[in-house]
C-alpha cells in the first residue's frame, strides 16, 4: 500500500482543536492521543470530543479542558504562561512521544516561531509565544502531531489560507 496523504482545506483558516477533532474523525484514537500527551503535559487536563452537525456537515470538535482555564471553545481563560520557543522545543525533545510525532511537533512550532521572529525582528530561539505558548495550544499542536503519526500519514498538502 502507498503512503497516506493528508490534505488540509484551509480557506477559512485552521485551529488546533478543529484539526485534532478532524484527525479523531479519521480514526486517531483519543485515548491513545491522551496517553501520549501525558508524556509531555505536566498538568491535569482532559480531552473531550464533541460530535457536531451543521448545514449537513458532520464532524468532531475537541474541547481541551485545563482546570482553572475552562475550555478552549468560547471560555474565558486565565492568564497564560508565556513560553519561549526554545522551552517548548526542549519539552518536546525530552518527552517520551514517538520520534515521528516529535519531528512533526517541532516542525509545526518552528514554522510559527520563524513567522513570529520575522514579525518581531528577533532570533527564532528567543521568540516568546503568548497564545501558542499556552498549554491548551501545546496540547493541540503536539496532539495533532501524535494523531498524524497514529494515522500513519507521511505526506501533507494544504490549500491557501
Amino acid at each position: 500500500m502507498g503512503s497516506k496523504i493528508l490534505y488540509f482545506e484551509g480557506q477559512d483558516g485552521i485551529s488546533g482543536d478543529m484539526t485534532l477533532g478532524a484527525l479523531i474523525d479519521l480514526g486517531a484514537d483519543v485515548t491513545i492521543i491522551k496517553r501520549e500527551l501525558d508524556k509531555i503535559v505536566p498538568e491535569p487536563y482532559n480531552l473531550i470530543p464533541n460530535s457536531f452537525s451543521r448545514n449537513g456537515i458532520h464532524g468532531t470538535n475537541l474541547d481541551v479542558i485545563i482546570p482553572g482555564e475552562g475550555s478552549q471553545k468560547g471560555a474565558v481563560h486565565v492568564a497564560h504562561e508565556h513560553r519561549h520557543y526554545s522551552d517548548i522545543k526542549e519539552m518536546i525533545l525530552k518527552s517520551g512521544i514517538s520520534e515521528t510525532a516529535k519531528t512533526y511537533a517541532l516542525a509545526i512550532f518552528l514554522v510559527i516561531a520563524e513567522a513570529e521572529a520575522t514579525v518581531h525582528r528577533t532570533a527564532t530561539e528567543e521568540v516568546a509565544f503568548h497564545e501558542v505558548g499556552a498549554m491548551d495550544s501545546i496540547i493541540d499542536i503536539v496532539g495533532t502531531a501524535i494523531a498524524i503519526d497514529i494515522l500513519g500519514v507521511r505526506e501533507f498538502y494544504c490549500s491557501a489560507f
